[in-house]
């Protein structure tokens, strides 16, 4: 649902003063949803979603060949939130100025 709110929010806002950081991590979100590539942990007090390597139900030899997968080191790399108390930190860090664009503002200085 947040995701849902943000991406709302953000399609209120015209293209050319949209945030960049916001419009990517969102275009990240949506793509991997489309992909069927999110993981969803939950544990006591917080949540977790990452993306996957790949379609589970895809045979191609990049997704069956271990060599080919990432390992352990790209982990922190695929997170996509963490959700504590009912909030989506990384969510939330991203869309505070979704209504600023920098490069935009790095032009008038």
């Amino acid at each position: 649902a947040s995701m849902i709110e943000s991406s709302n929010e953000l399609g209120l806002v015209g293209e050319s003063v949209r945030n960049s950081i916001s419009k990517a991590h969102l275009e990240q979100a949506w793509n991997s949803t489309n992909m069927i590539q999110w993981k969803y942990l939950n544990f006591v007090f917080f949540s977790i979603i990452f993306r996957l390597y790949g379609p589970s139900d895809c045979k191609t030899y990049g997704n069956t060949c271990s060599h080919l997968k990432p390992g352990p080191q790209s982990y922190w790399d695929r997170i996509l939130d963490v959700g504590f108390m009912g909030r989506w930190v990384a969510m939330e860090t991203k869309m505070k100025n979704f209504d600023v664009n920098d490069t935009e503002l790095a032009n008038l200085k």
